[in-house]
């Protein structure tokens, strides 16, 4: 009767402990991961600059986007919050009140011309990203 007991308590507390407990899973798909920006191209010029040896990085997690940067000047972990659909991505601002977290100059690198920047995904899949803004066209790969 004793371990009886014993044996209902301790299932209690683990159901208990296991109810507090939240996992939050992706639909993400093939956009989580990190990705290395490769070519940014301006639309209306045409001009184009490979990028790939400043090792500019956005790594992409739930609902999380980091930018990080590892051979440039540029400031490195940029945090953003986003919304992603099948044909788009919306960059808003990680802070809790939602005020402007980074200058325009910070995130320039990146080829984000503003915080809440929205993107057009004209491509991605489970190696290549191309991401098109109002004036620029962002090509990745998954690395």
């Amino acid at each position: 009767m004793k371990d009886n007991i014993i044996y209902i308590v301790a299932l209690f507390i683990m159901l208990v402990s296991f109810q507090s407990c939240e996992f939050e899973a992706s639909d993400n798909g093939d956009l989580d991961g990190n990705w290395q920006l490769m070519q940014v191209d301006t639309i209306a010029t045409g001009g184009s600059c490979n990028v790939k040896e400043h090792q500019l990085f956005y790594a992409v997690q739930v609902r999380l986007l980091c930018l990080s940067a590892y051979n440039t000047d540029a400031e490195s972990n940029l945090f953003f919050h986003f919304e992603h659909t099948a044909d788009s991505l919306k960059l808003k601002s990680a802070s809790n009140d939602g005020h402007v977290m980074y200058p325009v100059s910070m995130l320039r690198p990146y080829g984000i011309n503003k915080e809440q920047e929205a993107f057009k995904i004209m491509l991605l899949n489970s190696d290549r990203m191309q991401l098109r803004s109002d004036s620029l066209l962002l090509s990745f790969r998954k690395f």
